[in-house]
C-alpha cells in the first residue's frame, strides 16, 4: 500500500516541480508569465481555497473516517486505501494553486501565504511507512499486505 501511495504522491508532486523549474527558467531568461492582475475578491478566494484544500480538508476527511468507524470494530483495507488516496490527492492540488497565484500576479505576501499552505500540504500528505502504520493502528486496520 505504501508503494502505491508513494507512486501516487510522486505522480502529483514531480509534475509540479518540473513546472516550477520550467517556468522559473523562462522567467529568468526574460519572459514574465503573469497573465493578469486578480482582484481582491479573487485573491481572498484563492487564499481561502488553498487553506481548505491544504489544511482543512485533510482534517475534515480524517474526522469523517473516525465518524464512520465509530460503530464498526474495523475498517476494510480498500476503504482505508481510498481514504489515504484522498489524503494525498486533494492537498497536493494546493501546490498547483501556488503556480496559479503566481500567474495571476498575486502580491508577494499573499503568494507567500498560498505557498506556505501548499508546502505544508505536500509535507503533511507524504505517505511515509511510519505514518501509514500509525494510521492503520489508530483506525484498527488489519494488515493484509
Amino acid at each position: 500500500m505504501q508503494k502505491k501511495l508513494l507512486k501516487l504522491y510522486l505522480q502529483l508532486f514531480v509534475p509540479f516541480v518540473l513546472l516550477v523549474v520550467a517556468f522559473s527558467l523562462v522567467e529568468y531568461y526574460g519572459t514574465y508569465l503573469g497573465f493578469f492582475n486578480i482582484n481582491k475578491i479573487g485573491r481572498t478566494a484563492l487564499i481561502i481555497f488553498t487553506a481548505f484544500t491544504g489544511i482543512i480538508f485533510p482534517i475534515w476527511n480524517r474526522l469523517l473516517l473516525v465518524k464512520k468507524m465509530r460503530d464498526t470494530k474495523e475498517i476494510s483495507n480498500a476503504r482505508f486505501f481510498e481514504f489515504e488516496q484522498l489524503q494525498i490527492i486533494v492537498p497536493l492540488t494546493t501546490l498547483y494553486f501556488v503556480l496559479f497565484g503566481h500567474f495571476m500576479q498575486v502580491p508577494k505576501v499573499q503568494e507567500f501565504v498560498i505557498a506556505i499552505f501548499g508546502f505544508y500540504a505536500a509535507y503533511y500528505s507524504f505517505p511515509s511507512e511510519k505514518r501509514i502504520k500509525l494510521d492503520k493502528k489508530i483506525f484498527r486496520i488489519k494488515d493484509d499486505e
